[in-house]
């Protein structure tokens, strides 16, 4: 924020919480409580996969006291979203345990960990999906276990077709299963972005799945960036005009497009296709995401690009100053 705005009063710039979500703020503090009647209500009132999806995953992250899942499974044994809920809290106390670094950063005594509290999540969706067996999400939540037991594309591949036959524009569950193709995992750029492009052209118009484009060129970007040792080479990776025209023509299908119907995951799919539009020169696509995001974007991924607001204002000083 420079002088003038400081003057004028204009709010400062500053990384997202959950807590600038009001509902989520509330059911955080009914965690805190130890209330699980009162999330317990709130998920039973949603209808929509990737709703869900985004809620348990953000009430479930490191923040969220275990004891208050354990606690609601013991209490409602019969309920299948205790049981999800807790899945989800599992895969973020594995995460926890080996850290977000590569495999070469992880101590010697978190990977039995984290393998055991993956195997504790799985069996988890697994007693979920048996109590609600039209239910995607606890499918879509064992993907993300899938990659990281190293169980392989065939078994992430069942529990995606499990979830598609439930729901085929399940958000969560194509994200996770573009990660399972990255190379980074096992798979390889090209299974990757036939997935991210196949997906693509079987979505319709407005769809956020268009988004996975995006997703695709990050990881592709990422990988060079931090496997092949050419930080120099990764930097010019968004000066390809190809890259650029895809990046264009996926956020016109999805964000960008006026049959785009919104959704629980548009915060990080609008930082990212800022950022990435931004870098590869597409700034007034780029700057119609700024203006949403306005002064609180979220530190992903802008944390790849230096201190994540600093990233943020500099990129988004370039496609304003550029935009037609």
């Amino acid at each position: 924020m420079g002088l003038f705005d400081f003057l004028r009063g204009a709010p400062p710039v500053r990384l997202w919480t959950a807590e600038d979500d009001p509902v989520i703020a509330r059911l955080r503090r009914a965690e805190e409580l130890g209330d699980w009647q009162e999330v317990a209500r709130f998920l039973s009132g949603l209808s929509l996969t990737d709703e869900r999806a985004y809620c348990v995953n953000t009430l479930s992250n490191s923040r969220a006291p275990l004891w208050f899942f354990e606690s609601w499974v013991k209490a409602e044994p019969e309920r299948a979203d205790a049981w999800l809920s807790r899945g989800c809290r599992y895969v973020d106390w594995a995460w926890e345990a080996r850290g977000e670094g590569t495999a070469d950063t992880v101590e010697e005594d978190g990977w039995p960990l984290f393998f055991e509290r993956l195997q504790r999540a799985w069996s988890d969706f697994d007693t979920a999906a048996e109590l609600a067996p039209n239910d995607p999400l606890p499918h879509a939540e064992q993907i993300g276990c899938a990659i990281g037991l190293q169980m392989g594309d065939e078994a992430a591949s069942a529990c995606f077709e499990e979830v598609t036959r439930r729901d085929q524009e399940c958000w969560a569950a194509h994200s996770r299963m573009l990660a399972q193709k990255c190379k980074k995992w096992g798979g390889s750029h090209d299974e990757m972005f036939e997935f991210a492009r196949s997906t693509s052209a079987a979505s319709p118009d407005g769809s956020g799945l268009h988004a996975l484009i995006a997703e695709a060129h990050f990881e592709r970007w990422l990988y060079r960036f931090a496997f092949e040792g050419d930080k120099e080479s990764s930097g010019r990776y968004w000066d390809d005009p190809q890259v650029r025209e895809e990046l264009v023509a996926a956020h016109r299908q999805s964000l960008g497009s006026d049959r785009f119907r919104g959704g629980a995951w548009d915060l990080p799919r609008r930082n990212m296709f800022a950022c990435l539009l931004a870098l590869a020169g597409a700034h007034s696509e780029a700057a119609s995401e700024f203006d949403k995001i306005g002064n609180t974007p979220d530190e992903w991924p802008w944390q790849f690009f230096g201190k994540p607001l600093q990233a943020y204002a500099r990129l988004r000083k370039g496609s304003f100053k550029h935009r037609q």
